[in-house]
């Protein structure tokens, strides 16, 4: 049981981590012309940039979904001495979901705001 308490600690530090370090947009500081480039330039590098953001969000998410339906199962078939410490990790992982699905909305939003701006 300490064994599953740390490795979910760890990984949801790890999902904190991941989630809360907003990608970086470079386009700002190139000042050269790029239209020689055509569709190989910095629209191409902000789309794969975007997918990559929503892949890696994706899978935290499912993640997230996943680490609470299993300590749910687990919640149902453990005894009762086994039962407040399932309720304890179950705390921590409510509130690692709650900061994947929150953390991803205030990007998101910040994502949307700077690209309405910088236009």
């Amino acid at each position: 049981m300490r064994k599953f308490n740390k490795v979910m600690t760890v990984l949801v530090a790890l999902v904190a981590v991941v989630v809360f370090v907003a990608p970086v947009f470079a386009t700002q500081i190139i000042t050269t012309d790029m239209s020689a480039l055509g569709t190989t330039g910095i629209g191409s590098a902000d789309a794969a940039v975007g997918k990559a953001w929503n892949t890696v969000r994706l899978i935290l998410q499912v993640l997230a979904i996943a680490a609470v339906v299993f300590a749910g199962v687990r919640y149902m078939f453990a005894s009762a001495d086994q039962k407040a410490d399932i309720k304890k990790s179950m705390g921590i992982l409510a509130i690692g979901a709650a900061l994947v699905f929150g953390a991803t909305f205030i990007i998101d939003f910040i994502v949307k705001i700077t690209s309405q701006i910088t236009q």
